[in-house]
């Protein structure tokens, strides 16, 4: 019995305690590339966050189609109610394949929840002739930001994802909240996910000390 209740107490780590990153927000299609990203050049994106920890930024690169040897500088920035510096990394050249998204990870902001950011994404050491773009919709696809170039408003929305590091039990209310009563609470849905997979764990152990005559593993 040990080695179930030390399953269940991993799973009630993993679901209820342990930070995963999951996609809260997914800005796309595209339809055009930014102007390209070089020297002093910057292109970037306001958007609004709904959760907290927020701890990462997907952009879709255009290469055109050229391996890329510089790195990409990468800047988030709380702009409401005061522009502050929020993080900053740098995203390597050999992340950089065309038509692909590259990724932005950084601390996770613990009180990103209801703030207005924007991210800035340069590339000091590059020339124009080996610059990237980002892709981007010439249209206002969302309404909750707009495309920045050298901080100024450009119109259109870069395409781009957005990940907060959050409990898996912090994102079941998006999935229990269909159902009524008891069940639409994450946490019975969590209980009877653990108490189930604990019952399965527990024939299979049996099952598996039956077949080798009671010297397979115990519980």
């Amino acid at each position: 019995m040990a080695a179930l209740a030390a399953f269940v107490l991993l799973q009630v780590y993993l679901i209820g305690i342990a930070r995963h990153e999951t996609l809260f927000l997914d800005v796309s299609p595209h339809d055009t590339p930014s102007p390209r990203i070089f020297g002093p050049r910057k292109v970037g994106q306001t958007f609004s966050v709904r959760k907290n920890g927020l701890s990462r930024l997907d952009v879709l690169v255009g290469t055109y189609g050229r391996a890329v040897g510089a790195d990409l500088r990468f800047e988030l920035w709380e702009v409401k109610p005061a522009e502050i510096l929020a993080a900053e990394t740098t995203i390597p050249a050999s992340a950089l394949k065309d038509n692909l998204f590259a990724s932005a990870v950084f601390k996770p902001v613990r009180r990103s929840e209801g703030k207005t950011y924007k991210f800035a994404v340069s590339a000091p050491g590059a020339a124009g002739d080996d610059s990237v773009s980002l892709w981007m919709s010439s249209r206002d696809i969302y309404r909750g930001g707009e495309t920045l170039f050298n901080d100024s408003p450009a119109g259109g929305d870069i395409v781009f994802r957005a990940y907060a590091k959050r409990p898996v039990i912090a994102e079941l209310g998006r999935v229990t909240s269909k159902y009524p009563g008891i069940l639409g609470s994450p946490l019975v849905f969590v209980l009877a996910a653990v108490l189930s997979e604990g019952i399965l764990i527990y024939f299979f152990w049996r099952l598996l000390g039956g077949l080798f005559g009671g010297k397979g593993p115990h519980v």
